[in-house]
């Protein structure tokens, strides 16, 4: 018996709750093959709610990340489920490619989790739910024999789908409906647990290798206590042996502030032995903060590599203040354009990472395209250059050229009602038989006229050549130019 076996009844969970059921048996036999078929089982839970629910609508590309980061995904589920699921996804990828050794507790917490997750799936989608526990005791009962595990296909999305197109709208209420009363089932370990399960899960998925740039429980002296020593959490090192980053962890449930005091005082200490000041990341394995001394203390969404950790602290060594930027005249000439862009420059000056210049709409013909300015102190001052609509000659396919007659008057959007006059044959091509009267080029006006003479006025004309420039439209006629200069009244 499993704990997955709750769910078998059910004929629609069938091609992931099997999947489940064989990842719990095999947990006495190969760890790694258990951490896997977790992450299979909650890939075909994830691909099943896509083909079920109206809310979800597949990705440009159906893999199991861009699936659980899509926003309505997220939003169904929950910020705690998501975190479980996320940490399923993790050691499944550690299992599969990061050739490293495996813990019994790390697939247990993967069991756990998907067991949860299936269970949020039962509650919501089920017609039959009945409400269950994950018991741990059951794992020490899986015999320690060889279990043949069921093939589990890749799932064909598309395929889902279709399977499963009428079954949206009543699934998609009933989910509405019962996820209104569903109780998320958060974590409550204690700090050690914390560390060792959802934080080394973040550690290796960002390819840090312990005992060689990662470095548990790391004795500092000079700690502000009776004793005078502490011990950091982690301590990641960079290639040349000096620490990059330090972590402070926190039970699952508490604040990261909490530690935030303590974590400050391990990287000035780690600041005076090696003279350079490493980053502080505080976590509890859901939320993760980065305290990197330049800017405040904003949240993350993992702890970084030593790849980006190492281009970070290149990038202050080479970093140049923004007080005396040059401002290239070509690009930006004008008063407000160089007075935007230092004001930009003092706000990075001062340890803000966003600025946005606006400038209110223009009326008129003339409008300023907005400056892009996006600056930061380690990339520098990039600024697009800004232009003004005006009047354009735009080469058609028959040569010819046509003028723009109409100017936009507020903003970017307006830009979008630019019209451009094409030839006749062009729109042809779409469908349409000829232009609006306030766009028609000289061609089409001469064409549709031209029958509306007598027999030698139009001989007349055609002697002519062609038109080339409209001078006046008015209600009794048209009176235009010639190839030679000469005026051509066409009318009664």
């Amino acid at each position: 018996m499993t704990n997955f076996d709750r769910f078998l009844p059910d004929p629609q969970f069938t091609s992931f709750a099997e999947a489940a059921v064989a990842a719990e048996k095999i947990l006495q036999i190969d760890l790694t093959a258990c951490i896997l078929n977790c992450r299979r089982a909650m890939e075909c839970g994830v691909k099943w709610m896509y083909s079920v629910d109206n809310a979800l609508v597949k990705p440009w590309q159906d893999t199991l990340v861009n699936l659980m980061n899509d926003g309505e995904f997220r939003e169904i589920v929950g910020k705690d489920l998501w975190k479980r699921m996320d940490h399923i996804r993790r050691m499944g990828n550690a299992a599969a490619h990061g050739g490293k050794a495996l813990t019994r507790p790390q697939a247990e917490l993967c069991l756990e989790n998907l067991y949860i997750f299936l269970d949020f799936v039962a509650y919501c989608y089920g017609t039959d739910y009945q409400e269950g526990q994950f018991d741990r005791s059951l794992l020490e009962e899986q015999p320690a024999a060889a279990v043949p595990a069921p093939a589990v296909p890749d799932v064909d999305l598309d395929a889902l789908i279709a399977e499963n197109q009428a079954l949206k709208a009543e699934l998609t209420a009933r989910r509405e409906e019962q996820k209104q009363t569903y109780v998320p089932k958060p974590l409550d370990l204690s700090e050690y647990e914390t560390r060792k399960l959802y934080i080394d899960a973040m550690l290796l998925d960002a390819g840090w290798t312990q005992g060689q740039d990662w470095l548990d429980e790391v004795e500092l002296h000079g700690m502000p206590n009776k004793s005078g020593k502490g011990f950091a959490d982690y301590v990641l090192y960079g290639s040349d042996g000096r620490p990059l980053a330090g972590i402070e962890a926190k039970r699952t449930c508490a604040d990261v502030a909490r530690g935030r005091h303590q974590a400050r005082l391990y990287a000035d200490i780690l600041e005076k032995q090696y003279g350079r000041r490493p980053v502080v990341f505080l976590t509890n394995g859901f939320d993760t903060r980065i305290d990197d001394g330049a800017y405040p203390e904003r949240r993350v969404a993992s702890i970084y590599s030593r790849r980006d950790l190492d281009k970070l602290f290149n990038l202050r060594a080479m970093r140049t203040s923004l007080t005396c930027v040059a401002v290239n005249k070509d690009v930006a000439g004008r008063w407000y354009q160089e007075s935007a862009i230092k004001a930009v420059c003092d706000s990075f000056a001062r340890s803000r990472r966003k600025a946005r210049p606006q400038r209110a709409a223009l009326g008129g013909r003339r409008f300023p395209h907005a400056e892009g300015l996006k600056a930061s102190p380690d990339f520098g001052v990039p600024v697009q250059k800004a232009d003004h609509a005006r009047t354009r000659a735009t080469p058609q396919p028959s040569g010819k050229v046509f003028k723009t007659a109409h100017m936009p008057r507020h903003g970017i959007r307006a830009a979008k009602q630019e019209r451009i006059v094409t030839p006749n044959h062009a729109l042809r091509a779409e469908g349409r038989r000829k232009f609006p009267k306030s766009v028609q080029p000289r061609s089409a006006i001469r064409q549709s006229r031209l029958h509306l003479l007598p027999v030698g006025r139009q001989r007349e004309l055609k002697d002519a050549g062609p038109l080339t420039q409209i001078v006046k439209a008015g209600k009794q006629g048209q009176r235009v130019l010639g190839p030679q200069g000469q005026t051509i009244h066409i009318g009664p």
